[in-house]
Parts: structure tokens; C-alpha cells; sequence
């Protein structure tokens, strides 16, 4: 499996919750690192498990779906460079959030995962459908 075909059977399972596939495909030491949210780096599979188990992806609706479309995927060695469209969908309406990532791969797992995005978009977001969101611990 290349690592880009890696990260999007991570991706898939992250986003419809299948918890076991993203742990099988992440190393001991797996690291992700939330650019925008600098609180939220987990670090280790318990950790990264913890927050599996956090209802809607810790946002404050019921997610009723979620899913991506990647538009641009670079390999080179052990690490990919990947571009993406998160869509998450809460109370009717559609969250699209345009991402960046930066991902380390080694023995054919994920290491690390390095996520950039405008953390404005999911707070206007939000804020739009009536439910403005508590910002203050993610700093």
C-alpha cells in the first residue's frame, strides 16, 4: 500500500469512526499534531485512542457524516505531502474545511500526522447554525 493509499484508509475510518482501522494504521509512537489547535497533539496510541472515543469528533453537535476529497497527494521517501476537503455535516449543514497535512510514515505505518487549517472556518461555522463554540481551552 503506497503511504497516500494509507492516509485515506486512515482518513475514512477517522471520519466514519472506526477506531480499530485508524490503530492498526499508526505506529507505537504515532504523534498528530492539530497546527491549528496546539492543545490537542496527541501523542501514543493511548492517547490517540482517547480521543477515538470522543463523541462527534469533539465538536458540539451530533455529526451526522463526514467525509474528504484529496486533491493533491506528493510521496517522497517516508513522507507525504497531502491536500484535502474535510466535510463534516452537523444539523443539516455542511462543514467544508480546506486542509493541508504533512504525514511521516515508517515500516508502512503513520509516525506522525501534521494537520493545517483555518480554525476560523469551523468557529464561524458554528457560530452561523447557532451554536458558538468555547475556544478558550484550545489555546
Amino acid at each position: 500500500m503506497s503511504r497516500a493509499e494509507c492516509a485515506e484508509r486512515f482518513l475514512h475510518a477517522y471520519f466514519h469512526g472506526d477506531a480499530q482501522t485508524v490503530m492498526d494504521c499508526v505506529t507505537d509512537d504515532f504523534t498528530w499534531v492539530n497546527i491549528a489547535l496546539p492543545k490537542a497533539t496527541v501523542t501514543g496510541r493511548a492517547a490517540l485512542a482517547a480521543k477515538l472515543a470522543v463523541p462527534n469528533l469533539g465538536l458540539p453537535l451530533p455529526l451526522e457524516g463526514a467525509d474528504h476529497d484529496t486533491t493533491l497527494a506528493m510521496e517522497q521517501g517516508d513522507r507525504l505531502m497531502h491536500e484535502r476537503v474535510d466535510r463534516l455535516r452537523f444539523a443539516g449543514e455542511t462543514l467544508e474545511i480546506p486542509c493541508a497535512a504533512a504525514w511521516e510514515f515508517r515500516d508502512g505505518r503513520i509516525a506522525a500526522w501534521r494537520d493545517y487549517y483555518d480554525i476560523g472556518v469551523v468557529v464561524r461555522f458554528f457560530g452561523r447554525i447557532g451554536h458558538p463554540l468555547d475556544t478558550s481551552a484550545w489555546w
